[in-house]
């Protein structure tokens, strides 16, 4: 907190030192209370040179830099006169005066200016920039110190986490020797330097890690890639040498890195740009340190979606010696994510978690989270003390395809058309014994589409040409029906047309 203040209060005073900047010629010119002199024809002081006599004219001051003449008198009521003149015409005032033997002064002859106020006006533009350029300089450098990585001992365990059994078994290696190194140390065994968590988003690589250092009650030192990249040359090598130093100081520790594709991508794209040339000074500083861990119990975890855009020094041994896939889970690692989730929330007895997993396929651990939580949010608007059965497909057709579109006006003609539509679907997919019975039938318009028919899709991995064709065919079911029933067909086929082609390219290509 002290450190804040104190941090806070340099920020006020450097501000407070660039208003003071800014003002003090404001200052100066509004404290000057001189009143200008009333000017004068520059003909009237031509005329008043030339028929000067029995020393009238004390003298006259040129000032250079202003271009203006001023005649001084000697017993006059009028004590002065002053005007402007153009460009070069001051040698002919000079010419003008020497003729009449006039004392002429000139002040500013090079066009310096002459006051305090009139120097600091014109420095105010260089002020400003130099200014802004210590104050960005100042802030980010204050928030590369400030922002110290903070450690913690999490309090996920493997049994929160559900549908990536094979992943918490690998991960339990690693747990085992942050644990007891010492009896892997007295076979000549080493830790994994690194270990890389790989798969699509939401399926759990962050849990993963977290349960890692929460079993092994080791501090978990966490990062994203997006934090490395900063504008400032030599910050981001900066970020992962304080990283590293900050878990050093512990016997034993994990550091995260998610999204690391986004500091650790392939080197050498072509680019030679600052940026890439920041990006690869980000790289090495994380090689550099992840090579000094031989010999240490610190792990270094990391997560992405795209390994293969990682930099091949990254990948290969020695430095993330362990990749593990956390893929989508199955059914009954959708079944056991539903349970961790719905565990002591109210549902009705018509709720079927084995049903429910085999109508969600395809969905990640963040998705049936957010689906179950759906569900309980739609039972509280429908005055249900219990979600049930109507309110998880709800939930599902919110986290599959959007909420539905209730202020949209749709006309009668309109519904029956969808209902045809998504009838051809239904029926289409009934009739295949490729294909699982539809699982959710919809004609309520959401997001971009009318309506949806979802089947309770097959687990395998590998489907065969046989099985990709029903599945074709299921696609143009509702252009069938609308032609059936229409003798025509709307643009409604137009998203099931270009699913179809799509799959049909990759069939064939």
């Amino acid at each position: 907190m002290l450190k804040k203040l104190a941090k806070n209060r340099r920020l006020n005073l450097l501000v407070l030192l660039l208003i003071l900047l800014l003002a003090l010629p404001l200052a100066l010119r509004l404290g000057d209370d001189t009143p200008p002199p009333k000017p004068t024809p520059l003909a009237a002081i031509m005329k008043d040179i030339a028929a000067e006599k029995d020393g009238e004219i004390k003298e006259i001051v040129l000032e250079d830099a202003k271009r203006t003449v001023t005649i001084v008198y000697e017993d006059k009521k009028e004590a002065s006169k002053t005007s402007s003149y153009p460009t070069d015409y001051g040698t002919v005032i000079l010419e003008a005066a020497e003729k009449e033997k006039i004392e002429v002064n000139v002040n500013n002859q090079f066009g310096v200016p002459q006051t305090l106020g009139s120097v600091l006006l014109s420095l105010i533009p260089l002020v400003l920039i130099l200014s802004v350029v210590v104050l960005l300089i100042v802030m980010t450098m204050g928030s590369g110190r400030s922002s110290k990585p903070v450690s913690e001992i999490p309090t996920v365990r493997f049994k929160d986490i559900g549908g990536v059994n094979e992943a918490i078994e690998d991960m339990g290696e690693v747990t085992d020797f942050l644990s007891n190194s010492d009896k892997f140390k007295a076979i000549g065994a080493k830790a994994p330097s690194g270990v890389l968590l790989a798969g699509p988003p939401g399926t759990g690589k962050t849990l993963i890690a977290k349960a890692v250092a929460g079993e092994a009650g080791v501090p978990f030192f966490q990062a994203s890639g997006s934090d490395f990249m900063e504008m400032f040359v030599g910050m981001g090598a900066r970020r992962v040498r304080n990283l590293f130093k900050a878990a050093k100081k512990h016997e034993r520790a994990i550091i995260f890195i998610d999204e690391i594709d986004s500091v650790g991508g392939k080197r050498g794209s072509g680019s030679d740009g600052a940026d890439s040339r920041e990006h690869n000074r980000t790289i090495t500083a994380l090689l550099t340190e992840m090579d000094g861990f031989e010999e240490s119990n610190i792990i270094v975890l990391a997560a992405t979606n795209n390994p293969g855009e990682l930099d091949e020094a990254l990948t290969r041994a020695g430095r993330f010696d362990r990749k593990i896939s956390v893929d989508l889970p199955d059914w009954k690692g959708r079944v056991r994510i539903l349970e961790i989730h719905s565990k002591g929330k109210p549902l009705a007895d018509d709720v079927d978690l084995e049903v429910l997993s085999k109508t969600t396929t395809g969905l990640s651990g963040a998705d049936l989270a957010n689906l179950v939580n759906e569900a309980l949010i739609n039972a509280v608007r429908n005055g249900r003390k219990a979600a049930n059965n109507e309110d998880f497909m709800e939930a599902l057709s919110i986290v599959t395809i959007g909420r539905a579109r209730t202020s949209s006006v749709i006309t009668d003609s309109d519904k029956e058309v969808t209902a045809y539509h998504e009838a051809g679907h239904a029926v289409v997919g009934l009739a295949l014994d490729e294909l699982a019975d539809p699982s959710h039938v919809t004609i309520v318009a959401r997001g971009f589409s009318g309506g949806h028919t979802k089947l309770q899709e097959s687990e395998n991995k590998f489907q065969t040409s046989t099985m990709l064709k029903a599945r074709l065919a299921m696609m143009m079911g509702g252009l069938a029906a609308e032609r059936r029933k229409l003798g025509d067909i709307t643009q409604g086929p137009g998203s099931d047309l270009q699913q179809a082609t799509d799959l049909a390219q990759r069939m064939v290509s």
